[in-house]
């Protein structure tokens, strides 16, 4: 019997400069779900004008010790989304 796993991703940029990542995978839709909200809590606490941010400190837009260690930011933002993958 398959189990349904939750893998959570992150994102930044657009066309060529796109860049995704997976971040963590969970059993339960929830518990990725809240991990996607501590995520995105943790972008606006350090990143808190989003892309205008990147504008003014280019150089400062890569952040580690956070939920996730791969968190990069450029001109479009920071997304994290959820997708359901089964489990053989």
């Amino acid at each position: 019997m398959s189990e349904t796993i939750y893998l959570v991703s992150g994102s930044t940029g657009e066309y060529s400069d796109r860049r995704d990542w997976v971040v963590r995978a969970f059993r339960s839709k929830e518990n990725a779900q809240g991990f996607v909200v501590t995520c995105e809590n943790f972008v606006q606490k350090h990143w808190p004008d989003g892309d205008k941010s990147y504008y003014e400190h280019p150089f400062s837009c890569k952040h580690e010790g956070g939920p996730d260690p791969s968190v990069h930011m450029d001109y479009t933002g920071t997304e994290y989304s959820i997708e359901e993958v089964e489990l053989a």
